[in-house]
């Protein structure tokens, strides 16, 4: 399963057999505790700390216990990144 907010992408997607939804990390409030994993793909880099926390806690949400998180990111250690760390709460 997938979310994907551009449109295009999710026709083509949709096209080679792929369950995915058109939407954002909001999508995931209708997920609760429904998947084992979640990766995300560059999805952070252009987001700022207070947003990435939002986004982490519904993933958060959406992760069965003991579900993993995976994060790909641009963003190299050393360079200014305004996520330094999970919120507590999500550790």
């Amino acid at each position: 399963f997938g979310i994907e907010p551009d449109g295009a992408k999710v026709a083509a997607c949709r096209a080679r057999g792929l369950d995915v939804e058109a939407g954002d990390a909001t999508t995931l409030r209708d997920h609760r505790g429904r998947h084992d994993g979640i990766y995300l793909s560059h999805a952070l880099d252009p987001l700022d700390q207070e947003d990435r926390e939002r986004v982490f806690a519904l993933c958060a949400a959406a992760l069965v216990p003991g579900g993993r998180l995976l994060i790909r990111s641009t963003r190299r250690p050393g360079r200014s990144s305004k996520c330094r760390a999970l919120p507590s709460s999500l550790r």
